[in-house]
C-alpha cells in the first residue's frame, strides 16, 4: 500500500463523518438523541464488520467502507452536547463534559493495545475490525436500553434527582416545546467562534497524537509493533485521568470568575501541549525516552481543554450546544482529513527533521487558537439562548 493510499484511507472515515454531521444532528433534533445515536451506531458496527472482506475486493471497496465508518463518529460530539444541555445542572457543566469527553481516550486506550495484540494472533488484522464490531453493537445496544432523550422519561430518575438536575436549568423542553435553532445568531456570535477556533487548535494536536504517535514511536523511534501499541496507550490513559479530576475542579474551584477559570484551563491545555511539542521537534531519535515523556506531557495537558473551551460550549449555548458541538465535530473531522495529507506530504520519508516542522507547526496553530479564544471565550448564556424569554423577539433563523 502506497503512502497517498494509506492517507486516502485514513481521510475517508472523515469524509463520511463530515458528509453526516449535520444531518444527524438536524434528527436529533427532531426525533431525539437515543434513536439516531443507536441507529448510526449500529451501522458503524456493521460497516467495521465489513472492512476486511471490503479490503479484499480492493482499495476502493476498503476506502467505501472506512467512509461509511464515520457516519457513527458524525454524531458523538453533538450527543455530548445534548446530554450535557439535558442532563446536568449549571453546577455540573464541567463534571459532564469532562466524563462524557473521556471516550475518546477510553476508545483509543482500549483499541491501540488491543489492535496491536490482535493483529500478530492467529485472527491477523480482520480479527480487529470483527472484534470491534462486536463490542460496537453490544455497547450501542446498551445506550439503546438505559439512555432517554430528558430525564422526566427515564424510569429510574427519583423526584429528588430530577430537581437537582433542574436546578439553575430552568427546565428540560421536550423535543415537541424546542424551539427552532437560531443558525444566524449562532454563527454571528463571536463566543461560538472562539469556541469553534479552540477546537481546531485541539484536534490539530489532538489527532496528530491518536493518529500518528504510533507512526512515529515505530518509524523514527525504533519500537516494535506490540510496544507501540502500549505505549501509544499510556499517555491517553493519563489523560483519562486528568480530564476525570479537571471537569469536576472547574465547578468546585469558586476563587475567580468562570470566565477566568475557562481562560486558565484552556491555556494550560493548549500552550502546555505547544510547549511539549517544540520540545519533541528537537529530541533526537536516540532518546526514545524523552520523546515518550513529551507525548505523556502533552497530551496530558490537553485534557486541561474540558474546563475550557469544550465547558464554555454548555455554558453559552445551552440547549443550543448540540448544533455547536456539531461544528465542532465537523472540524474534526476536516482535521481528520486534512492531517494525514499534511503529515505525508511533511514527512514522506518518516525523518526526524521532517517530523519537526510538524510539531512546530501543531505548536503554532495551538497557541493562536487559544489566543483567540482568551480574546473572545465568554462563559455567560448567550441571549438566544435564554429560555425565559417569549420567542417573539428570536433572532432570525435560516
Amino acid at each position: 500500500m502506497t503512502a497517498q493510499q494509506r492517507s486516502m484511507l485514513f481521510a475517508s472515515e472523515a469524509v463520511g463523518a463530515l458528509l453526516a454531521v449535520l444531518p444527524s444532528t438536524w434528527l436529533m433534533h427532531r426525533i431525539g438523541e437515543r434513536k439516531v445515536f443507536a441507529t448510526v451506531g449500529f451501522l458503524s458496527a456493521v460497516t467495521t464488520a465489513s472492512v476486511p472482506f471490503a479490503a479484499s475486493l480492493g482499495i476502493k471497496y476498503m476506502i467505501i467502507a472506512r467512509a461509511a465508518q464515520g457516519v457513527g463518529l458524525a454524531a458523538c460530539l453533538p450527543v455530548m452536547g445534548s446530554v450535557t444541555a439535558h442532563w446536568s445542572s449549571r453546577s455540573e457543566n464541567g463534571l459532564f463534559v469532562g466524563v462524557l469527553s473521556t471516550s475518546i481516550q477510553l476508545a483509543s486506550m482500549f483499541t491501540m493495545p488491543i489492535s496491536g495484540a490482535l493483529c500478530v494472533s492467529d485472527g491477523g488484522w480482520p480479527s480487529v475490525y470483527y472484534v470491534h464490531a462486536v463490542l460496537s453493537a453490544a455497547l450501542f445496544l446498551l445506550w439503546s436500553i438505559c439512555y432517554r432523550d430528558s430525564p422526566h422519561k427515564h424510569p429510574c430518575v427519583a423526584e429528588s434527582e430530577l430537581r437537582k438536575i433542574l436546578h439553575n436549568n430552568e427546565r428540560a423542553l421536550s423535543r415537541k416545546e424546542r424551539r427552532p435553532v437560531p443558525y444566524k445568531a449562532i454563527i454571528t456570535s463571536s463566543a461560538v467562534w472562539a469556541i469553534w477556533i479552540a477546537s481546531i487548535g485541539n484536534f490539530f494536536g489532538m489527532q496528530l497524537v491518536i493518529q500518528f504517535m504510533p507512526t512515529y514511536m515505530n518509524k523514527v523511534l525504533g519500537f516494535s509493533i506490540t510496544k507501540t501499541g502500549i505505549t501509544t496507550a499510556l499517555p491517553l490513559c493519563l489523560q483519562f485521568v486528568v480530564k476525570m479530576v479537571a471537569g469536576p475542579s472547574s465547578d468546585k474551584i469558586h476563587c475567580v470568575t468562570e470566565l477566568t477559570k475557562l481562560r486558565l484551563f484552556n491555556t494550560f491545555a493548549m500552550c502546555g501541549m505547544a510547549t511539549f511539542f517544540v520540545a519533541l521537534a528537537f529530541i533526537p531519535p536516540s532518546e526514545p525516552t524523552w520523546a515518550l515523556l513529551c507525548f505523556i506531557g502533552s497530551t496530558c495537558c490537553l485534557g486541561l481543554s474540558c474546563g475550557g473551551f469544550l465547558k464554555s460550549s454548555s455554558l453559552v449555548a445551552h440547549q443550543y450546544s448540540q448544533f455547536v458541538m456539531a461544528i465542532i465535530q465537523a472540524f474534526m473531522c476536516i482535521t481528520i482529513l486534512i492531517l494525514p495529507f499534511v503529515v505525508g506530504a511533511l514527512a514522506p520519508n518518516n525523518l526526524a527533521t521532517e517530523w519537526r516542522i510538524i510539531f512546530l507547526i501543531n505548536a503554532g496553530i495551538l497557541l493562536l487558537a487559544n489566543a483567540f479564544f482568551c480574546l473572545f471565550g465568554s462563559a455567560e448564556r448567550a441571549e438566544w439562548a435564554d429560555e425565559t424569554r417569549d420567542g417573539k423577539n428570536d433572532p432570525v433563523r435560516f
